[in-house]
């Protein structure tokens, strides 16, 4: 216990001293479809921002792009916990040290085992017949739990049955989780910022509607729905917007008199530096602002369409700045 960072002791104390995190907010299924306006948000992107998912140790050019990612990944990870913590602590710039949330992305296949089962399916068109089968039957090979459900429900004439799988194809949707875990006394002492905390949260993974977990057991005086909801709209005034200029990074980068270039072209070259989330956009568009405001300073955001050339400089120095600004908040 005398090695190491400070961060990876103190957890280690907590987990000796059995004092466990406790879900302070848990996103699901019903979160994802309810809480995000005008679509839904579903659980594959987040899984894909939150999940690292351990590459193989091989060293050929795919597996060590691979290892990137999943270390790109975890990068994007750290940060959102750190960012959660700044949140609720605002004022301690030692709060890294006491690691007051852990986030846990549950898998998008949890509880899969995914056996690749040989089916015979009567009446099916199509697949190899077996000799002892009959002339209209088939062997379907299917590769998952999930897959020979459905399989089984479709060609099923029994109501009982069909009614009985489609039961068990939703409990599978429900089992995936995204948990914040807290450490419980942190948060008991600074209950008055869960909110903030959640806004947060908000800003980074893209949910609105409020999620379950167990900030409805905190001081319900201070902490319910409506806080939760109006911490969000207060964060979101506080964002970057004025009139007369863009009023995020994508509408930067994607202006006419900068770079003139797509959206789909910037979110694949800002994905490449790990610049995934709606969080991470907030965060480098404020370090870019100042930087941008040096070096052309008195911008005029309404003149016309500038030269081929002068939009490629600007390309070249915005790629240079991202690169400098990847990764997670200091």
């Amino acid at each position: 216990m005398s090695t190491g960072p400070t961060a990876a002791r103190n957890l280690a104390k907590k987990i000796l001293e059995r004092r466990i995190y406790r879900p302070l907010f848990i996103i699901d299924e019903e979160t994802c479809r309810r809480g995000r306006k005008p679509m839904m948000l579903h659980k594959g992107p987040l899984v894909a921002q939150f999940r690292p998912k351990p590459s193989e140790t091989d060293q050929e050019p795919e597996e060590r792009e691979k290892a990137s990612r999943e270390a790109d990944t975890w990068r994007h990870l750290l940060g959102l916990e750190r960012r959660l913590g700044a949140a609720l602590c605002p004022k301690d710039d030692d709060i890294d040290d006491h690691h007051p949330f852990i986030v846990f992305c549950m898998d998008e296949r949890v509880a899969y085992k995914d056996p690749r089962v040989l089916v015979e399916v009567p009446g099916h068109p199509g697949g190899k017949k077996p000799r002892e089968s009959g002339p209209d039957s088939a062997f379907l090979s299917v590769p998952d739990t999930k897959g020979v459900l459905q399989l089984l429900r479709d060609f099923t004439s029994d109501h009982g049955v069909q009614s009985q799988i489609t039961s068990m194809l939703t409990n599978y949707n429900t089992l995936w989780k995204l948990y914040v875990f807290a450490d419980w006394k942190l948060v008991e002492e600074h209950k008055n910022n869960v909110p903030a905390v959640y806004a947060q949260l908000v800003s980074e993974v893209g949910i609105e509607y409020p999620v379950s977990g167990m900030w409805r057991d905190l001081d319900r005086d201070r902490i319910n729905e409506a806080r939760l909801r109006a911490a969000v709209k207060e964060a979101k005034k506080r964002s970057v917007s004025r009139a007369s200029e863009p009023r995020d990074l994508m509408e930067f980068l994607t202006h006419p008199t900068i770079t003139g270039e797509t959206k789909g072209t910037w979110r694949r070259r800002l994905r490449g530096l790990g610049i995934i989330s709606p969080g991470e956009y907030d965060r480098v568009w404020r370090e870019l602002q100042p930087r941008f405001a040096a070096r052309a300073p008195g911008w005029d955001w309404s003149a016309g369409v500038v030269s081929r050339n002068q939009r490629d400089e600007w390309k070249a120095w915005i790629l240079e700045q991202l690169g400098e600004l990847a990764g997670p908040a200091k």
